[in-house]
């Protein structure tokens, strides 16, 4: 209309005068469409060597695979017979040179979708129209995940072809069309088109079943691609939800077999080793990681990933579980810190590692650190709280801990504490209270069901204890002290039968328990078999040959088996190394008359 309106006829425009206003709108339409996806982006967003490796490489080699990326996608249209649902990493490889063949490939879709392209531009009948929309379809929206204008988070997203699949299949449609009008192929065409929709729907249907859970769909994957860590790294992942760590294992082993750099695997297989109790070979995978990340200085201009401090973070939480790795852990720590300065997590960890050490100063100012970037930070507070109970600042503590359950009233770690604190405080209730709130929100909690036990042994609750001694042992049965508690209440109770067993139990667990052994010397001194109590005291005296209470109750067997004078001699040993022992005095002044009165009688027989 425009044209007509210039030249001043009414024919209807052909040829160029066609072209002009139809590549003035599209031309109009991309340059719209690209200035409103750069202002949503606001910033381009940074992305990964492994999210799109082309997009990384040197001219031009990035240049020629990102072209035959189009082709890539438009056979995607054409013969969808392999798809993925991740297209990274090593998938696509890379067109290294002119010389390889691929790019003929790349050089034939172009010359196809330019002759497609003009035809539909120059042309003025209806059907060139549609061809024209179907080519816009195709095109328009595919330009701006096409890598070709400017990078993007892949390499290829089969979900970027849902639009131009519908302009191809107008083409196609056109197309079609064509050959149904002539009556020498229409049967072939019909035969071809029955044939392709048949095609197309198995394809359909298989791949709904390939897309019924991350498994099926990765393994789909790995049948099209051996080349994609990310493929193998999310089966590992599926098996390690499943618990089944060695297969995970397998998988995640593989992963950087294929991606020696990728810093993901290494974390995997770090992870997975951590969970399969194989300590050295996380702190090895750890390390692989971190020497894969880029060289990372205050104030470079190179991007810190979260990733890569939780890289550090993670290797020092490894090594910080045993002393003499100290040194190494702190090292990791001041490595993130030295780079990103406002990582909350990473001073809630040195924090940690310094309260380890008992430099409870130095752990303070990080955590006041922490705090300072987030006030209300509940980690930051908790071990606040924590430095405050280890310097027996209790109320700083118990301050600490209420703010705590201010922001989170379910942090198990701090209702845990809290009741601990109170429990050495006396203030039973108070206790009570907390640890019993935590059982609501973690019924499982090991620690907490014993230390209810423990406070109701502290409040003369006896079979109030039983229930948490016992329910403490259905979750952990070797549980030592719960192991004791129960034995020792039992005895307490007189249900001494059942305290042997449980102290029989105990044993069996931890055969050098020091009390162990002398509560069953202990509960068969009770039960009046003096033998056996005798050889348990003995066995304890072999653990703690000073132990005061082992000595005098040895003494006490002896004496109920007539052995007086090893019985003086054990109590004199315990007022030595104790003189303070209760009734050690008491008992021996009555064993040393006891026996004086048998010599007076013995020398009375003799007279006689």
């Amino acid at each position: 209309s425009v044209i007509q309106l210039l030249v001043g006829g009414r024919r209807r425009p052909s040829g160029i005068a066609s072209f002009i206003p139809r590549l003035v709108i599209m031309v109009v339409a991309a340059i719209a469409i690209m200035a409103a996806r750069l202002y949503i982006m606001k910033n381009v967003p940074i992305f990964m060597p492994f999210d799109n490796p082309p997009a990384f490489q040197p001219s031009p080699i990035r240049q020629l695979t990102q072209l035959h990326l189009v082709f890539l996608n438009m056979w995607l249209l054409f013969c969808p017979a392999a798809l993925l649902a991740d297209w990274s990493m090593g998938t696509v490889p890379l067109v290294e040179s002119l010389l390889d063949t691929r790019n003929l490939l790349t050089l034939l879709i172009f010359v196809f979708l330019a002759v497609l392209g003009f035809t539909a531009i120059l042309g003025t009948s209806r059907r060139q129209r549609i061809l024209l929309l179907a080519v816009a379809m195709m095109v328009v929206p595919f330009l701006p995940a096409s890598n070709l204008l400017f990078s993007v988070g892949f390499v290829i997203a089969e979900r970027i072809l849902y639009i131009p699949s519908m302009g191809f299949c107008v083409a196609v449609a056109l197309g079609v069309e064509t050959l149904l009008r002539r009556k020498n192929v229409r049967a072939a065409a019909y035969i071809g088109l029955i044939v392709l929709l048949s095609a197309f729907c198995g394809k359909t249907v298989i791949r709904n079943y390939q897309w019924d859970s991350d498994f099926t769909i990765f393994s789909a994957a790995l049948k099209v691609t051996q080349s994609n860590a990310k493929v193998y790294s999310n089966i590992g992942h599926y098996y390690e939800n499943k618990r089944e760590y060695e297969t995970a294992d397998k998988y995640f082993s593989r992963s950087v077999l294929v991606q020696p750099n990728d810093i993901g695997a290494w974390m995997n297989v770090a992870r997975i080793s951590k969970l399969l109790k194989n300590r050295t070979r996380a702190i090895e995978a750890y390390r692989s990681a971190i020497g894969h990340l880029p060289k990372l200085t205050a104030g470079s201009n190179i991007r810190v990933a979260p990733n890569h401090i939780k890289t550090y973070v993670k290797l020092a939480n490894i090594l910080k579980e045993k002393k003499e790795d100290y040194p190494q852990a702190a090292e990791m720590y001041l490595a993130a810190l030295s780079v990103d300065q406002h990582n909350v997590d990473v001073y809630n960890g040195y924090a940690e590692l310094l309260r380890e050490q008992q430099r409870f100063d130095d752990a303070r100012r990080y955590l006041d650190k922490a705090l300072s970037i987030e006030p209300r930070n509940v980690i930051a507070l908790f071990n606040l709280g924590v430095v405050g109970l280890k310097t027996d600042n209790m109320k700083e503590a118990e301050r600490l801990f209420k703010k705590v359950l201010k922001l989170d009233p379910d942090h198990q770690a701090t209702l845990h504490n809290l009741g601990l604190l109170y429990q050495s405080s006396k203030r039973f209730a108070d206790a009570q209270k907390f640890l019993k709130h935590l059982l609501e929100v973690s019924p499982n909690h090991t620690a907490a069901n014993f230390n209810l036990g423990v406070v109701q042994l502290d409040t003369g609750n006896r079979r109030d204890a039983l229930t948490y001694f016992n329910r403490t042992l259905q979750l952990d049965p070797v549980h030592e002290e719960a192991l004791f508690n129960l034995a020792l209440t039992l005895s307490d109770l007189n249900r001494l039968d059942e305290a042997l067993i449980a102290a029989k139990n105990l044993l069996n667990v931890k055969p050098d328990h020091f009390k162990g052994r002398l509560l069953y010397g202990d509960v068969n001194t009770h039960l009046k078999n003096f033998p056996e109590a005798l050889q348990w005291y003995d066995k304890a005296l072999e653990l703690k040959p000073d132990s005061p209470m082992g000595m005098h109750n040895k003494a006490v067997v002896l004496a109920n088996l007539g052995r007086t004078e090893e019985a003086i001699h054990w109590l004199q040993e315990t007022l030595r190394v104790d003189p303070n022992y209760p009734s050690g005095q008491q008992h021996l002044q009555t064993l040393q008359s006891s026996m004086a009165q048998a010599k007076r009688k013995q020398q009375q027989q003799k007279a006689v």
